[in-house]
């Protein structure tokens, strides 16, 4: 157990009450804490796990900076800034890489071309009005910034483009005047090499929905003799968070984990959903209006849900007994299934990366009374068994975690089409 009195960096600590999976404060163990700053200090298991886990954030961490320092000194050309924007803001992964190695193909870009690109494009950092240069067809720079740090612009000769996110822009005007029709990218991309190209974009580009998914990573302190991850708290922006931890796979241990282990990982994944369904649900609590209080699953409870009780169990989830209902939810363009798909885009691609007893967190406001007011969230989280490639080794596409995925947002569909 931790001290009586918890502190760390001058922050008071005290026990996640929020937390509805895993390192609890139950039984004299000693659970996750949070501060009142919005940070999350998870324990590392000790051992291979906690390794695993350490160094699957800092490497994470490592590498989105080094991508950041890449950004802001220029080094990105405009197509980098498009997909990876598109990305953070809610857009198709594969639509993006596609576009974006279309464009990579071509050394240089007129400014005919790039209009009719733009008529594509999603809003970026900068929150400034986009303007957009009309002229003759010149060759296009690299990124650059200026003194204030807020807008982006690139030079197209003695011109410049500032970006923006102007809905009301004339992207569509300019592309309409250049006369070149949309472009279509299938036609364009042997779909079956894009994994493999994908390895030559930046880490930021061809990771960003992953990085966009797992919790803020500040760094590893301690607390007495305990070692702590130092997170971010994924329910601190909520005034009564609901919260449901899936874990997702069909299977739970990894190849090369010793027999016993396995062994005990099959009987627990045969005798929950985990094995039939791909998924199973952890931990939850659900506000309730009413009473103005929260009711919260049980571990015991959780692990009795079979095929014919879970659909009742992820329809109890989003009744917070002030309006919503399942659709407001998971259906909708901001709603669970649609975060699910953009995460399953990343998975269908990506190679370097497999994750095995890991969970997605689904986190909505309790107080909401609709979807625009729910601020519907989907993170992933628990990465003790998360594997990764070292240089040119090639894992294959991680098809454990792809595969519960694809029948995690299937059963959800099935359960809204009982609304219909």
């Amino acid at each position: 157990m931790y001290p009586r009195s918890m502190n760390m960096s001058g922050f008071d600590l005290k026990p996640c009450e929020h937390q509805v999976a895993g390192h609890l404060f139950e039984e004299g163990k000693a659970g996750c804490l949070v501060d009142n700053r919005g940070h999350f200090y998870k324990p590392i298991q000790p051992g291979p796990r906690g390794d695993r886990e350490k160094e699957f954030y800092e490497r994470l961490h490592l590498s989105k900076e080094e991508g950041l320092k890449e950004y802001r000194n220029g080094s990105w050309n405009r197509g980098y800034i498009e997909a990876f924007t598109s990305i953070l803001h809610g857009g198709s992964y594969s639509e993006a890489i596609k576009s974006l190695l279309v464009v990579t193909q071509e050394q240089t870009i007129s400014d005919r071309r790039f209009s009719s690109l733009m008529s594509h494009r999603c809003p970026t950092f900068s929150r400034q009005e986009s303007i957009l240069y009309k002229g003759e067809p010149k060759k296009i720079n690299v990124l650059q910034k200026d003194e204030s740090g807020m807008v982006e612009w690139t030079k197209i000769g003695d011109e410049e483009i500032i970006w923006g996110d102007n809905e009301n822009d004339d992207a569509t005007e300019v592309s309409q005047e250049c006369g070149e029709p949309p472009v279509d990218f299938a036609d364009r991309i042997d779909l079956d090499s894009i994994p493999e190209k994908i390895k030559s974009l930046p880490f930021l580009i061809r990771h960003a929905p992953l990085l966009k998914a797992i919790p803020k990573f500040y760094k590893v302190c301690s607390l007495e003799n305990r070692t702590l991850l130092e997170l971010e708290d994924l329910a601190r922006m909520y005034s009564h968070p609901c919260i449901i931890d899936i874990k997702i796979g069909h299977r739970t241990w990894y190849p090369d984990a010793d027999e016993s282990y396995i062994e005990r990982c099959k009987k627990k994944d045969a005798n929950t959903t985990q094995l039939d369904l791909g998924f199973k649900i952890c931990g939850m609590q659900v506000y309730r209006h009413s009473v103005g209080g929260y009711w919260r699953a049980s571990k015991r409870w959780c692990k009795t849900l079979s095929k014919s009780t879970i659909d009742r169990a992820l329809e109890s989830f989003v009744h917070n007994e002030n309006g919503l209902k399942p659709m407001d939810v998971y259906g909708g363009p901001g709603g669970v299934i649609h975060q699910m798909s953009l995460l399953e885009e990343w998975f269908a691609y990506q190679t370097e990366f497999c994750f095995y007893s890991s969970s997605i967190l689904i986190l909505y406001e309790g107080d909401a009374k609709s979807s625009s007011e729910a601020n519907i969230s989907l993170r992933m989280v628990d990465f003790a068994h998360a594997f990764s490639t070292k240089n040119e080794e090639q894992m294959g596409r991680d098809e454990n975690y792809l595969e519960g995925l694809k029948s995690f947002k299937a059963h959800l569909v099935r359960l809204l089409s009982k609304y219909f």
